[in-house]
Parts: structure tokens; sequence; C-alpha cells
């Protein structure tokens, strides 16, 4: 929580002290969606997105930095990706838990630009988690590739992910497949919101499928400064399965 404390004020601090970067064109973060859009960061550029999300399933989880995100554009079509563990605070029938999660490195390719309205950009994500330490890591590297579509359909973006996982849960770990889509629109001014579907073939080793919905807002404060908010329901056969979320996204 400290670590993300320091985080938030210094991006509030670089905020107030300066002018967003007005030959960028606005910052268009990852979050709060799980599906990734095609979009590269401008080279030479970093970017950090965080969050907090509150999850209630089994039992309620709070997760302090939604794995914070930090992206530098390398090139036009190219960025690196580097995720910091997440804080997590867990309550259930097991009493409370409190500690560390996982951070992931990685990085994201487009490999095809698209045209408006006409076709889609095409990109890759590749990414592996790097074994924590903490009360929440699975002790074991877990990978990912994902293909990203990204279209833009007049005021509205479209963007569909396809991901292959090689996941981790309790030590066992097992394949998981995945589809997502999140279609954004423009609500008014600077505000825009988002809705999104998820669909997963295990939730964990053996485990069944799942799925889940979730909606949002994303208000752009300055051209390099975001803050959103989200809430999700899952699908996966629970009676409470539902999350809310809060999170800033600032590009440097």
């Amino acid at each position: 929580m400290l670590g993300l404390s320091s985080i938030t004020a210094a991006i509030l601090a670089v905020t107030a002290q300066g002018q967003s970067q007005s030959k960028l064109p606005p910052i268009n973060p990852d979050r709060p969606d799980f599906t990734d859009s095609a979009y590269i960061i401008p080279k030479g550029t970093w970017q950090t997105e965080l969050g907090i999300r509150r999850s209630r399933a089994d039992g309620i989880v709070d997760d302090w930095g939604n794995q914070p995100l930090f992206r530098y554009g390398v090139n036009s079509r190219f960025e690196l990706r580097l995720a910091l563990p997440s804080n997590i605070a867990a309550r259930s029938q097991l009493g409370p838990q409190v500690g560390f999660g996982d951070g992931y490195a990685g990085f994201k390719y487009r490999f095809k630009e698209g045209v408006d309205n006409k076709t889609p950009s095409l990109a890759a994500i590749m990414t592996a988690t790097v074994p924590s330490k903490g009360q929440f890591s699975e002790r074991k590297i877990q990978t990912q590739f994902v293909f990203v579509v990204d279209q833009t359909l007049g005021v509205y973006g479209l963007q569909l992910n396809f991901a292959y996982s090689y996941l981790s849960n309790g030590g066992m770990q097992f394949p998981q497949y995945s589809a997502t889509y999140s279609l954004g629109y423009p609500i008014k001014g600077k505000l825009n919101g988002f809705f999104e579907g998820v669909y997963v073939s295990a939730q964990n080793f053996r485990g069944p499928r799942g799925g889940l919905f979730d909606g949002g807002l994303n208000y752009l404060v300055t051209n390099d400064f975001m803050v959103d908010c989200s809430v999700g329901q899952g699908v996966n056969g629970l009676r409470r399965d539902w999350f809310i979320g809060v999170g800033l996204s600032y590009r440097f």
C-alpha cells in the first residue's frame, strides 16, 4: 500500500507541475478492462497504469495496485511492459491474509496498422510472470500469448482478444484459452464508456470454465492523465461474484 501511495503522489505532483505534451495524441491506456488494444504508446514515452479493485466470490479480496503496469514505447510498433506485484488483502473462511502476488514482464508488437472503418489493427502481446516471495505468489512462471484485433467503427472502438495462457493454481499448472471483447463509446466531451465480456476455458486446475461481464467509465483529465472506474459481474455459478474498481493512467 505504501508503494501505491508513493506512485500516486508522484503522478499527481508531476501532473500539477507540467502541461500536456500537446503534440502527442490523448493517452490511451489498456485499463480498466481486461481486453487490450493494438495501440502502441509513442516512442520514447513512459506510461503507468494502476488502480484498486475489490472483488467478492468465496470471500472479499482487495487488490491494491491492480498489478501496476509500466509501458515504454520503443518505436511506432513495439513497446515493453512491466507489471509490479499487487498488494492483496483477502478475507475468507480461512481468515485474513495479506501479501503480494506476482508481477510480469513482456512486450506488445503491432504488426498491422488498420484503417478506420475498413480494416483492423492487429497486434500480439507476450508476457511471463516473475514469481515473488509474497503470500499470493504461485512460485512458478506463468506465460501468456494474446492475439489482438482492434477496429474503429465510426465513434466506437471494438477490441477482440484471443489468448493462450499456461497458468498455475496452488502449484498445479494448466492451460487456459480465453476470448474477450470490449466496445468503447463516447458519452460527452472527455467522458467515455465501455462494455466488455470475457470467457475462459478453465478457472483453475481441472476447474470449470467461466466468464464475466463488466463495464465502466474513463475521463480524460489532461492529454496525459486519465481516471477510470468499473464494475463487473462474474458468470461462474456463484451466488456472489462481483467486483468494483477505480484507477488512473499517466504518461510521462
